[in-house]
């Protein structure tokens, strides 16, 4: 950190204890007298006595800061996954809802969209009769007037993701796993089974004389 009495480059951290205020520690000032009061993009100002950041002790000091700083991280870090984790339990996604419904911002729960629910079912059960592909029934279901949230026309992909989304029978998958979902269903499980089964054979290799 120290060459010649003048301090190197530095990173911003973050330090907070349960025993005071946040804290910043900025860096990349030129000498430790410039350092004295530094300016955060933030807005926060930060005062650091010169022997701070001199010799052994200020070397030692500023390890134990930047210690405390990536402790504070981890922990955060812990905390936002045990809640997703807690959210997921509870059957509640954590997310955007996808096409069909919407996140209503009181219940914090997926609601049915009135506009495109509907229509997104329906390309299920077209798409369950094993008579149109999954541009055909792209082709179906835009004509019908099914838009993205933005107004913007689906593409195949788009189409084959929520074919293959389990949130449509009531399910969901986060971090690999299955949930079930508190959610309204739009399908049941067994069209969407057929759907998968029908996307599975076309995707295989035909042998030939088929």
């Amino acid at each position: 950190m120290r060459a010649h009495g003048r301090v190197g480059q530095a990173h911003l951290h973050f330090i907070k204890s349960s025993a005071r205020p946040p804290l910043w520690v900025v860096g990349g000032c030129a000498s430790p007298k410039a350092m004295h009061k530094s300016k955060v993009s933030v807005g926060i100002f930060l005062k650091i006595g010169s022997d701070f950041v001199q010799e052994r002790q200020g070397k030692f000091m500023l390890n134990i800061a930047f210690g405390q700083s990536k402790y504070y991280v981890d922990n955060l870090s812990e905390n936002v996954k045990r809640g997703l984790s807690q959210k997921v339990r509870r059957g509640e996604y954590p997310g955007v809802a996808p096409t069909g419904y919407l996140n209503n911002k009181l219940t914090k729960k997926m609601v049915p969209d009135p506009e495109r629910f509907h229509l997104v079912k329906k390309l299920f059960e077209l798409y369950a009769t094993g008579k149109y592909s999954i541009k055909e029934v792209r082709k179906i279901i835009t004509e019908a007037g099914l838009r993205s949230r933005n107004g913007k026309i689906l593409s195949n992909s788009n189409i084959q993701a929520i074919l293959k989304n389990p949130f449509y029978y009531g399910a969901f998958k986060f971090n690999g796993e299955l949930y079930q979902g508190n959610h309204e269903p739009m399908i049941t499980k067994k069209l969407f089974d057929k759907c998968q089964q029908i996307m599975a054979d076309r995707s295989r290799p035909k042998k030939r004389g088929e």
